[in-house]
């Protein structure tokens, strides 16, 4: 009778561990994540990184993947870095207001598109950067459910106007 009765209660107690699990270890990563792009963020804001010698594959390699969690692998981020104009207006859609949409109130922009450009000193950087996490719990959800859940940070700098290794604008 007890075993029975194990066999009714152990599938959705190992279920929901698990589930606790993943979305522990989701944001975890994601933290991780934050962390790594504010501090990239820091470099290109302090003039570290150079513009005009910088790709977005060198740049993520450098500055990004070694402070994230072991758990990400560092060839399915997705790093974007734009310009953005100094003024601001969201009925024009212009400077910050350009990603953002103005139905949803959320970012607009999708971080599989590829931009990079990190700016001139005196240029505002907004830097986004995704990865596609995956959801090992695909099955117990739904069969329906996604491969992956989509892990994004961002994050806007002024680059400082006396930044010693910056290079042209974009």
């Amino acid at each position: 009778m007890t075993s029975i009765e194990f066999a009714i209660v152990a599938v959705p107690f190992f279920g929901l561990l698990l589930m606790i699990l993943q979305v522990g270890l989701y944001h975890f990563s994601l933290q991780s994540l934050d962390f790594a792009v504010r501090q990239a963020g820091r470099t290109v804001m302090t003039g570290k990184v150079a513009a005009s010698a910088v790709s977005a594959d060198t740049f993520k390699t450098t500055y990004i993947c070694p402070k994230v969690f072991w758990g990400i692998t560092c060839n399915s981020l997705v790093v974007n870095s734009y310009v953005i104009g100094k003024t601001s207006d969201s009925k024009a859609a212009t400077g910050v207001y350009a990603y953002i949409d103005d139905k949803t109130r959320t970012i607009s922009r999708s971080p599989t598109q590829s931009t990079f450009c990190l700016g001139a000193p005196g240029d505002y950087v907004y830097l986004d950067v995704g990865y596609p996490y995956p959801n090992f719990m695909k099955r117990l959800v739904s069969t329906n459910a996604s491969d992956s859940w989509l892990m994004r940070s961002s994050t806007v700098v002024f680059n400082e106007p006396n930044a010693r290794n910056a290079g042209a604008s974009c």
